[in-house]
């Protein structure tokens, strides 16, 4: 994880305190879970993205 620039899923705290390239995260789903956002993750500068909408009718 040291080196990685994004991650798809949830990335624990003990990664995230490794994670010196990191620049996006994936999450897994639109809504992410009760917990998901900790709050080194929200002091992170890192983007979080999630798939909202990836199935709208808009999107070919």
């Amino acid at each position: 994880m040291t080196d990685a620039e994004g991650a798809y899923g949830v990335v624990p705290l003990e990664a995230l305190k490794t994670a010196n390239q990191l620049q996006w995260i994936q999450s897994a789903q639109a809504a992410p879970p009760a917990g998901y956002y900790y709050p080194e993750l929200i002091d992170h500068p890192v983007t979080v993205c999630n798939p909202r909408g990836v199935f709208s009718d808009h999107i070919g």
